[in-house]
């Protein structure tokens, strides 16, 4: 459950933020662009229908988990939603096994770094 109202958190906040920039770059145009507010309406209606696996809306770089919590999962801190979302239920995170090829590439990658600072092997 509080898994699915983070998935569910993350990609509505992504949505309402791509919602916004269409809001702000038709603000800005005056119409200079040939769009409408009938066009405007298209993009945004064509918003609401992306699939929930959309990259727009799985992406986190410019995420506010603090509101993520607060909006979504009062109980949790915004770093709790953030480390859940990171480790282990952004879909783009392959948890299958590593083939002998990549278990390769890490044991030489920690070799070179002394296997010190995981986060940059």
């Amino acid at each position: 459950e509080e898994k699915q109202v983070l998935a569910k958190g993350v990609r509505q906040l992504n949505q309402e933020q791509l919602m916004t920039k269409l809001l702000d770059q038709f603000q800005r145009s005056n119409g200079r662009d040939g769009r409408t507010v009938d066009v405007l309406q298209k993009e945004i209606e064509d918003l609401s229908k992306l699939p929930h696996d959309d990259p727009r809306l799985l992406n986190t770089t410019n995420t506010d988990w603090d509101m993520v919590a607060r909006r979504y999962l009062s109980t949790r801190l915004g770093v709790d939603c953030k480390i859940e979302w990171m480790g282990t239920l952004d879909p783009r995170i392959n948890h299958s096994a590593f083939t002998a090829e990549e278990d390769r590439k890490l044991v030489a990658a920690a070799g070179h770094r002394n296997g010190r600072n995981w986060e940059e092997i």
